[in-house]
C-alpha cells in the first residue's frame, strides 16, 4: 500500500467519523459574524447575521439558540461571563450562566454597528457608517472616538 493510499484511507475514516456529528443535530449557523469561547462550559458563541440570532455551539458540537430577535446581528465579545453583541441598533448585553439581559446600549447613528471589542471596562464599537465608539461599561455613556479616516468596504 502506498502512502497515498494509506493517507486517502486515513482521512477517508475521519470523514466517516464525523457523519454523526453532521447528522447529529440542527445547524443554526447562517451568516455567522462573531465568535466567543467560554472556556468554563467549552462553548462558543457564534453571531448569525440572519436569523439575527446568537447560537451555543456546547463542547459536543451540540447547537441551540442562545439568543434571538437581535436585528442584525454581527458580532460579539465576551467579558467574564457577560456576552456583549452588537446588532443594529447598538450593544445588549447578556449573561451566558442564565441569559438574563443585563446591558443595553443604543447610539442613535442610523447606522449598523459592526465590530466590537473590549478593553479596560470599555467597548469599542464600529459601524457601518464608518464611526467608532467608546462605551464606559459601568455607565452606560459614550463618546464619539472617530468619524474620518477609517476605510471603505473591501
Amino acid at each position: 500500500m502506498t502512502v497515498f493510499e494509506k493517507k486517502a484511507i486515513k482521512g477517508f475514516s475521519f470523514f466517516i467519523f464525523l457523519i454523526p456529528f453532521f447528522l447529529a443535530g440542527q445547524n443554526y449557523l447562517d451568516m455567522p459574524e462573531g465568535i466567543s469561547y467560554d472556556g468554563a462550559s467549552k462553548s462558543y458563541f457564534v453571531s448569525c447575521w440572519n436569523p439575527a440570532c446568537v447560537v451555543k455551539i456546547d463542547r459536543l458540537g451540540n447547537q441551540g439558540i442562545f439568543k434571538s430577535g437581535l436585528a442584525a446581528c454581527a458580532n460579539n465579545v465576551l467579558v467574564d461571563s457577560i456576552l456583549y453583541v452588537s446588532y443594529r441598533y447598538g450593544i445588549k448585553g447578556y449573561n451566558i450562566r442564565n441569559g438574563d439581559q443585563v446591558f443595553y446600549k443604543t447610539i442613535s447613528a442610523n447606522n449598523y454597528f459592526d465590530g466590537i471589542a473590549y478593553h479596560e471596562c470599555y467597548l469599542y464599537l464600529i459601524n457601518h457608517g464608518k464611526k467608532l465608539y467608546k462605551i464606559h461599561i459601568a455607565d452606560s455613556t459614550h463618546e464619539l472616538l472617530a468619524s474620518t479616516g477609517l476605510g471603505n468596504y473591501p
